[in-house]
């Protein structure tokens, strides 16, 4: 597979098809946004590889119990700690604005759960205003975030669905 440049990344807004190889034959149609800009050989991040392969199992999971969202894409969101918050706030905020309007589930993925948390808290009240009601927020993850995590779904008028990781 060819590396993806980050403007074709941007371009998409919703992000890019994730390869088979990294999620399995689950069926499922994965996107992911806002990749790193450090790429393996095979276009991915190694580190970014393993979460993308723990996480997807896991949201194809929860996915397919809730029968609404069984067809529903997964769009993934990398929030990257190497980057500034800035930087990922404006890029979440972006992702989210090309969501709004369609029934999607999509997941942050992220190896610092504060700066993930801070992304998210920074990013959603410059949406409001938007209709984000046919969005699903997914969290799989640390059972300590999902209280908040919950709060600030339903606060914007997104579903939200959990998985605990222990």
């Amino acid at each position: 597979m060819a590396a993806v440049s980050l403007k074709e990344d941007l371009a998409s807004g919703t992000g890019l098809p994730v390869p088979t190889a990294l999620i399995g034959r689950s069926g499922k149609k994965v996107y992911i946004a806002n990749r790193p800009a450090y790429q393996g050989s095979d276009g991915y991040d190694p580190h970014l590889q393993d979460m993308i392969a723990e996480a997807v199992p896991f949201a194809c999971h929860v996915m397919e119990r809730q029968v609404p969202a069984s067809v529903e894409p997964l769009h993934l969101f990398y929030i990257d700690p190497k980057e500034s918050l800035d930087f990922n706030v404006t890029r979440l905020v972006g992702f989210l604005r090309s969501l709004c309007g369609t029934k999607r589930t999509w997941l942050p993925l992220s190896s610092s759960h504060t700066m993930m948390m801070h992304t998210l808290l920074l990013s959603l009240p410059q949406l409001v205003g938007l209709d984000l009601s046919s969005l699903t927020l997914m969290h799989i993850g640390d059972n300590g975030q999902h209280p908040g995590l919950e709060l600030l779904a339903r606060n914007h008028g997104m579903g939200y669905c959990f998985h605990a990781l222990y």
